[in-house]
């Protein structure tokens, strides 16, 4: 049976990002009985084993899969290199984000990095993205559209028993939910805009900030901006999430999710909230924004309209004011949105992808 090898990293603090992927689809392919094997720097598995399984592939084995994950540009350069000299095997580099983008908005760019990124951009032999978002803007700013894919990430409940079982009813003070941390680039400045406005419009809300924080700087820029806008008792930063029962917690109990990022490859916390009929409102950078039935489940709003705020007080009010059976439609829409997306179902695309079945392997 031809082996699929899935590198990357998988610390068990990362519950999120390219980690919880590369646990969704090693355990989906797994689940189909295909060869597979995950050789990913954590917490037992170092740098130097990873290197001697590398190198192992690259002198013994033969038409073999190598699916490198971005989480760093690093190990992806180093498989790279082997990919340049190894003509047995095929080689493929999952994109979770864009370096050059992101650093830029979270004041950490290196010129030096920027260059490794468009190495492997351009060079690569196969790219997979993570959303149609990104292959267009890899197309649009590198040029590249030569064997370039996409594939959506999955998600994998745990707590599938109390899917069904959440009350879905939008009494005030909503709940909303961010799960992108004190982050500039998740949007966390425009959250407190939604607060504000909400308020300053008779709307009683409250709002739950989980995740991490971008520095001491953007923190205390967050703290000084709702005290100033007297907002200390209706948003409250509760620290990072460890696992992912607790996401789906914290998800469970809320009215709303925001995800307002200034520029996010995929946010599957916007998936993972309406597969439990938790309505999300997200900012049209997002590239799981795609999975929201506009003015349904959610709105996909465009942060560059004057009228954006109104456009969300509006959605707000309709939850509020809305019929049961529009409530029951938004649970519809979850278990649809649970099939879609269920990692079962999205590892048929990454197989396409990595052109398996090519390689003989039925």
């Amino acid at each position: 049976m031809k082996q699929i090898y899935i590198v990357g990293k998988t610390y068990k603090n990362q519950t999120g990002g390219p980690a919880n992927v590369i646990r969704g689809l090693s355990s989906a392919l797994k689940n189909r009985n295909v060869n597979v094997q995950v050789i990913c720097l954590s917490e037992s598995f170092k740098k130097s084993a990873l290197i001697r399984c590398l190198l192992k592939i690259l002198f013994v084995k033969r038409n073999c899969i190598v699916n490198v994950h971005t989480d760093g540009l690093k190990l992806p350069k180093l498989v790279y290199v082997f990919s340049r000299i190894d003509k047995k095997n095929q080689y493929f580099l999952t994109v979770h984000g864009l370096y050059y983008i992101e650093s830029r908005m979270n004041g950490t760019y290196s010129n030096k990095y920027a260059k490794i990124e468009r190495l492997l951009i351009t060079k690569f032999p196969n790219l997979i993205c993570v959303s149609d978002l990104l292959r267009k803007r890899i197309e649009l700013d590198f040029g590249r559209t030569k064997n370039v894919g996409t594939v959506l990430n999955g998600i994998d409940f745990i707590e599938n028993k109390t899917l069904g079982t959440r009350k879905v009813c939008f009494e005030t003070p909503l709940k909303l939910l961010m799960l992108g941390g004190v982050r500039e680039r998740k949007g966390i400045f425009d959250c407190i805009k939604v607060v504000d406005y909400l308020q300053a419009n008779g709307i009683d809300a409250k709002l739950s900030v989980y995740g991490v924080v971008d520095s001491q700087e953007t923190y205390e820029k967050f703290n000084s901006r709702i005290e100033e806008l007297k907002l200390n008792e209706k948003i409250i930063y509760k620290g990072n999430l460890s696992d992912k029962e607790s996401v789906y917690r914290v998800i469970r109990e809320s009215d709303i999710h925001l995800s307002l990022s200034k520029w996010d490859t995929f946010n599957v916390a916007i998936i993972e909230s309406l597969a439990m009929g938790v309505p999300c409102i997200a900012s049209d950078q997002c590239g799981a924004s795609n999975a929201i039935h506009q003015g349904i489940n959610g709105i996909i709003v465009d942060m560059k309209s004057d009228e954006w705020l109104k456009i969300v007080k509006d959605f707000c009010v309709r939850l509020i004011n809305q019929k049961i059976e529009e409530n029951t439609q938004i649970m519809e829409l979850a278990s649809v949105i649970r099939q879609k997306y269920d990692w079962d179902r999205i590892v048929e695309e990454y197989l396409k992808q990595l052109q398996f079945r090519e390689l003989g392997n039925e």
